[in-house]
């Protein structure tokens, strides 16, 4: 390139970044997950494993069967239990008293993050009582306990199944279905959505005390067909799972049980989860407490792009977006044979090879230009 060609070259690239910066939303973080912890019955040292291992992830590779895996694990924007926090003690009951002592002991748990600014919990069954003190202590730590908080443009919405029931009826009730609508009458129709919830907002889903009742659910799903729903999270079942509500909405349950095997009579996945958040994907990543390693590609429930709008192909369309550049990155990471090689790893197929260069970014300059003609 000659010295007067390297000037305009410059302000080329610079250009195109800043146009793109203006043009699509970057994101990237990453948040943990856990759930199920039943401190006061199941009491062990397996929760303070969970928070060493949370402390541990980030600065760590992916598992090799993630997209983009050799990026390293962020620190966590935030760190999410999705209920049953406690179950009191003594276990007396079908559904039990949890005091004081349990749940300080989970707020003790969670002191020992390392580097995490915020906490988040929603109540479930196993925290329920006649005087409402769990959902007392979720209001005085988040406002109320149901609430939503944003980060990076995603909107988290954390919901409260026995605000107006109880655990063999659970029910959102009319001021939270309420509260929820407007909230969603304040925001873009493609805002990227992300709910939490303990039980699953399927009424067909087994017992009552599993799901909302069929009004609300049907209330609910009607709420949302519409919206940018990128997940319902939700706990409870001990296990990872991904269910499809209606066949279109999401439903995945991130995490298994948070105590001793053998503790409770439901042990089926010893999991925490890993959920990152990358530009216009979204990836669910387990991670074995037990063991203290990834989980299988098989314990990957949910691995997609959440905005269809964005997608592109640098072959077939105009448009430089989230997706050009998480071809270009794999093409940067990979080499033919490798497990993450494909054929769309080159940008220009005429010219065939595995690192993005600098034609690369020629041809993804002159591209943008001429789609801004």
């Amino acid at each position: 390139m000659s010295k007067l060609m390297k000037p305009f070259f410059c302000l080329s690239v610079i250009f195109l970044v800043l146009s793109w910066q203006s043009f699509c939303v970057a994101r990237n973080f990453t948040f943990f997950v856990w759930t199920d912890s039943h401190i006061g019955v199941c009491n062990s040292s397996v929760r303070d494993d969970i928070i060493t291992q949370m402390n541990a992830r980030p600065g760590n590779l992916y598992p090799s069967y993630l997209l983009l895996y050799t990026r390293p694990v962020r620190e966590p924007a935030f760190v999410l239990h999705l209920g049953d926090i406690t179950e009191g003690t003594p276990k007396s009951t079908r559904w039990d008293n949890p005091d004081a002592a349990s749940y300080l002991s989970y707020i003790q748990c969670i002191s020992n993050l390392a580097a995490t600014p915020y906490t988040c919990e929603v109540i479930g069954n196993h925290d329920y009582t006649s005087d409402h003190y769990i959902q007392n202590q979720i209001t005085e730590r988040h406002g109320n306990s149901y609430y939503s908080f944003e980060h990076e443009g995603v909107l988290f919405i954390m919901l409260d199944p026995y605000k107006a029931g109880d655990v063999t009826s659970p029910s959102l009730g009319s001021t939270q279905i309420n509260w929820l609508q407007q909230k969603l009458d304040s925001i873009l129709p493609d805002t990227p959505l992300i709910f939490s919830m303990h039980i699953s907002p399927d009424y067909t889903l087994g017992a009552s005390y599993n799901h909302l009742n069929e009004s609300e659910s049907n209330t609910l799903y009607n709420m949302l067909i519409n919206r940018n729903v990128l997940t319902f999270l939700m706990g409870h079942w001990h296990s990872v799972q991904l269910r499809i509500w209606n066949g279109t909405i999401d439903v995945l349950t991130p995490a298994g049980y948070s105590y001793s095997p053998g503790c409770g009579s439901n042990d089926l996945d010893e999991l925490w989860g890993v959920i990152r958040i990358l530009n216009n994907r979204i990836d669910h990543i387990p991670y074995n407490w037990q063991s203290n390693k990834w989980g299988t590609a098989s314990q990957s429930k949910l691995s997609k792009y959440f905005d269809d709008s964005t997608l592109g192909d640098l072959n077939s369309d105009e448009a430089i977006d989230n997706a050009d550049l998480l071809i270009m990155s794999d093409a940067w990471l990979s080499t033919p044979g490798q497990g993450n090689w494909n054929e769309q790893c080159d940008i220009s197929p005429s010219i065939p090879d595995d690192r993005v260069n600098i034609r690369d970014f020629v041809i993804m300059a002159s591209k943008w230009q001429g789609r801004r003609r």
